[in-house]
C-alpha cells in the first residue's frame, strides 16, 4: 500500500499536493533522495508458477525483474554518485529483493513487516 500512495502522491500536479510530506523536484541536481518506484511487494506475489502458453519458462520472474532493475540502477548517474545511498526503494515484504539485497543495501530501505 505504501509504494501506491508514495506513487500516486508523486503523480499529482503540484496544485494538488498541498500538505505532502514529499517536496517533488524535477532537476536530478536539487533532489535530496531518488524514489525507485519498483512495486516489490506486487512482483514477488504475482505466480510465476504459471508458464506462458506453449512454453517451460514461466510467464514472469520476479528474480528477473529484480535484476534488471539493478543492471538498470548501476548504469544511471545518480545511483553511481552515492552508490544509492539517496535512493529511496519500498518494499511491502520483508523478503521483497532477496535475491539482489546486497545491490541495494545502501540505498534508503523502506520495509513493512508485519510481524510474520
Amino acid at each position: 500500500m505504501g509504494e501506491w500512495y508514495l506513487f500516486k502522491d508523486l503523480l499529482k500536479p503540484e496544485s494538488e499536493r498541498f500538505g505532502s510530506p514529499v517536496q517533488k523536484v524535477l532537476d536530478p541536481e536539487e533532489a535530496d533522495f531518488f524514489y525507485v518506484p519498483f512495486f516489490s511487494s506486487l512482483s514477488l506475489i504475482v505466480n510465476p508458477a504459471r508458464p506462458a502458453s506453449g512454453s517451460d519458462k514461466p510467464l514472469y520472474s520476479d528474480e528477473e525483474n529484480q535484476v534488471a532493475l539493478i543492471e538498470w540502477l548501476e548504469e544511471q548517474v545518480y545511483w553511481k554518485r552515492n552508490n544509492g545511498r539517496d535512493h529511496v526503494i519500498m518494499a511491502s515484504d520483508p523478503n521483497a529483493f532477496y535475491e539482489v539485497i546486497d545491490k541495494v543495501k545502501y540505498s534508503v530501505l523502506l520495509v513493512c513487516d508485519f510481524g510474520g
